[in-house]
């Protein structure tokens, strides 16, 4: 389950207003992290073989490719806030395929069905 905080941050901060449904980025963050960007140790979420990190399960060469795109400066690649706010630009900006959870809700199932999202043939 998605942490309260994590819900409290994403709907405090206004950069992260842009035209992403909040549904579909709750529920990404749900699947890629459960709403967490540490484990009970402390450390940073781990997946994708080690190489995806955080809350938003950023592999550091995308998100500092994508933060450039964006000409965000001063961003950090294992910070919740910024990898939230990134990963709202990205999605809001075309990138959104870059993550399996977002291609697993969007193009198949129960989400896209209940948001009316056509089904898409070239992803």
């Amino acid at each position: 389950m998605i942490s309260k905080i994590t819900l409290l941050i994403f709907f405090s901060i206004p950069s992260l207003a842009h035209s992403v449904d909040n549904d579909l980025f709750i529920s990404i963050l749900a699947c890629e992290s459960s709403g967490h960007s540490r484990n009970q140790r402390g450390k940073p979420l781990v997946g994708d073989g080690g190489l995806a990190k955080g809350i938003a399960q950023f592999h550091q060469n995308t998100f500092n490719e994508l933060s450039k795109k964006a000409h965000m400066k001063n961003m950090h690649w294992l910070d919740p806030i910024d990898q939230m706010r990134l990963m709202v630009w990205a999605i809001d900006n075309g990138y959104g395929n870059r993550w399996s959870c977002y291609r697993k809700l969007t193009h198949t199932g129960e989400y896209r069905a209940q948001k009316n999202i056509p089904e898409m043939r070239n992803y």
